[in-house]
């Protein structure tokens, strides 16, 4: 149905999430409870930003990405697409992970 595909044209952000109105969410990402989406970061198309995770100031997450429950990903970092990144998992700053990538921790 049309209704069906129109929601991969938008975004499904939580109320109770909190994203900056300086960051930049492409269509077809959700945007979990409690999540953080911090100024001048951009989430690529069709991503997962999973319940209480922490995308901090500059972030860059390339499409078809999943941020797992209670993850940080710190300022300027840059997640290639197709990455997971496990719960609770902490990248620290300015750290780029390639495509296709699994970081359990």
């Amino acid at each position: 149905s049309s209704a069906a595909s129109d929601v991969y044209k938008r975004q499904v952000i939580s109320s109770l999430a909190y994203v900056s109105k300086h960051a930049y969410i492409e269509q077809g990402t959700v945007i979990m409870n409690h999540a953080v989406v911090n100024a001048k970061s951009k989430i690529g198309k069709n991503c997962i930003i999973n319940t209480m995770s922490n995308i901090e100031h500059g972030v860059s997450i390339g499409e078809f990405c999943h941020i797992s429950t209670c993850a940080v990903v710190n300022g300027d970092s840059v997640i290639g697409s197709g990455t997971f990144i496990g719960s609770n998992a902490t990248i620290s700053n300015d750290v780029s992970i390639k495509e296709n990538s699994i970081r359990a921790r």
